[in-house]
């Protein structure tokens, strides 16, 4: 599998499922720069500025909710939905009807394991190379 070192961007307010994903992050050696964002303004802001070859986010930030943050930045065209993952400990039918709407594909549900990690993020990050 041949994939170029990545920018990776977390956004969620819980500092140990940050570290978790962090840790998943560099266990998988794709990944040049690692950022993690804890609100979802601080999050929106990186993602005006920088393009991201996987995005992490959690929906209940504060600040700004994941629908908000994502509903914000659907008309810029640097970092694109493709690229998104939710993860969430709460993923209902309507909230998830509503970030496919948006082009979110993958979604992962806490408490989750590494492989779970895995098989959504390494998908993502072969079909978009640098």
């Amino acid at each position: 599998m041949n994939i170029s070192k990545a920018d990776c961007l977390i956004i969620d307010d819980d500092p140990e499922i940050c570290a978790i994903l962090k840790v998943f992050c560099e266990r998988l050696g794709h990944f040049r720069n690692i950022i993690i964002a804890h609100d979802g303004l601080i999050g929106c802001n990186k993602l005006r500025n920088q393009k991201f070859d996987l995005i992490l986010l959690d929906i209940n930030i504060p600040k700004k909710n994941g629908l908000e943050l994502l509903d914000e930045l659907k008309f810029e065209k640097i970092n694109v939905a493709d690229k998104v993952v939710i993860i969430s400990g709460a993923l209902d039918i309507d909230k998830m009807q509503s970030f496919m709407g948006l082009g979110i594909k993958s979604f992962i549900t806490k408490p989750f394991l590494e492989a779970q990690f895995k098989e959504k993020v390494l998908p993502i990050l072969v079909k978009n190379p640098k």
